[in-house]
């Protein structure tokens, strides 16, 4: 058990162990074009998010080691069930379900030391940001539309920076 962990309750350990996932797949989910009719998950945003989680195993910032080497071991499992049996397919339900999920870790990152949970919270928007620009753009530029731009700054979730202790 992560150390940070030890005085959470069994359904807030599973939200933040779910949050890269659950974050994942709500950029992926995104609608790529406001016009467009095809809503589906991008295969190239959840190969990113999979890659990144690798890499956060060996590459995140020295607190949260421990924390993405756990994430990093269910991560492919949790994101194909959040994406294939968990959450709606249609869209906007989708989305819904997925911010109200999110929200609760106002509940569990004031739980935290100030510094641990301004970590995870930069952590988890980098994680945003990078997924979403794995898709589209041209030579890697404007690859984040309208609707990604919003969803990457995580509106849901305070920000610990802004916590009174």
């Amino acid at each position: 058990m992560i150390e940070q962990f030890a005085y959470l309750t069994k359904e807030e350990q599973d939200l933040i162990m779910d949050a890269p996932a659950l974050i994942t797949a709500m950029v992926a989910a995104s609608d790529k074009e406001i016009d467009s009719k095809d809503k589906e998950i991008d295969s190239k945003e959840v190969e990113r998010g999979l890659d990144l989680m690798k890499w956060k195993q060996f590459r995140a910032r020295p607190d949260l080691l421990n924390y993405y080497q756990e994430v990093s071991r269910q991560f492919p499992e949790r994101l194909d069930a959040l994406l294939k049996k968990e959450l709606p397919t249609d869209e906007a339900n989708r989305n819904q379900q997925i911010e109200e999920r999110l929200r609760g870790l106002n509940k569990v990152l004031p739980k935290f030391d100030k510094e641990f949970a301004e970590q995870l919270y930069a952590s988890y928007r980098e994680l945003a940001k990078r997924v979403a620009e794995s898709s589209g753009g041209v030579l890697g530029y404007l690859s984040i539309n309208f609707n990604e731009a919003k969803l990457i700054k995580l509106p849901m979730i305070d920000d610990p920076r802004t916590y009174n202790v």
